[in-house]
């Protein structure tokens, strides 16, 4: 079984030794398995459970308060299951799983997609929040509750890596050479594993920073 995984995109990580050790775990769980389907299942769900990355624990937090997890995978045959907008759920990619392997569709979202990983026992109710996230989202002032307010206070933060919205000379840099904002939301996970002629892909992701409450990740 040959398994490649990733941990992200963007910015330059933070303590990136221990976050290559994480990724040599998840390659290593994925690689034990006997199909590629189990494979980047397990390889993920390592992945999500680890707070240095945009996956499950401590995921981009969105403008309620609140981290929703989306996930996808896919197969060789063309089986596609994927799950967005879940609050509290930290192995989003088992539940696109369910979607593919127990549903006649491809994608729920929501709480119908909460609902369904509680049938199938994955757990529910989890917090979600990793020290950094949480104290991220208290040095925030509490976004206002009209629509309008609110996408105001959205634009001057989505994706900043200062909390109080204001872009710092790291932000200037990178736009400066065609790069984005550092921050929270630039790891997004995955993972491929083949075995001969089989093959599974998998991604899983907390989306953006201060994102407005239910929008989608990347895994759309």
């Amino acid at each position: 079984m040959q398994v490649l995984v990733h941990g992200g995109a963007g910015s330059t990580p933070d303590e990136p030794k221990s976050r290559q050790r994480v990724l040599e775990r998840a390659a290593e769980h994925g690689g034990e398995r006997s199909n590629p389907v189990d494979a980047v299942e397990a390889a993920v769900n390592v992945l999500e459970s680890s707070p240095r990355f945009n996956a499950g624990l401590g995921g981009a937090i969105q403008s309620d308060g609140e981290i929703r997890t989306d996930a996808g995978i896919m197969t060789d045959d063309r089986a596609v299951g994927a799950v967005c907008s879940m609050p509290r759920v930290e192995r989003a990619v088992s539940v696109a799983r369910i979607v593919m392997e127990e549903t006649p569709h491809g994608f729920v979202s929501g709480e119908h997609a909460v609902a369904l990983a509680d049938a199938f026992d994955v757990e529910t109710g989890v917090d979600l929040r990793s020290d950094r996230t949480r104290e991220r989202w208290g040095d925030l002032d509490s976004p206002p509750g009209d629509v309008e307010q609110r996408l105001e206070w959205i634009r001057d933060r989505y994706g900043r890596s200062d909390p109080d919205g204001k872009t710092n000379e790291n932000d200037r840099s990178r736009a400066a050479n065609g790069g984005r904002p550092d921050g929270l939301d630039h790891d997004t996970v995955g993972a491929v594993a083949v075995d001969g002629e089989r093959l599974a892909t998998a991604t899983s992701t907390g989306g953006r920073w201060l994102a407005l409450a239910d929008d989608v990740g990347d895994v759309k």
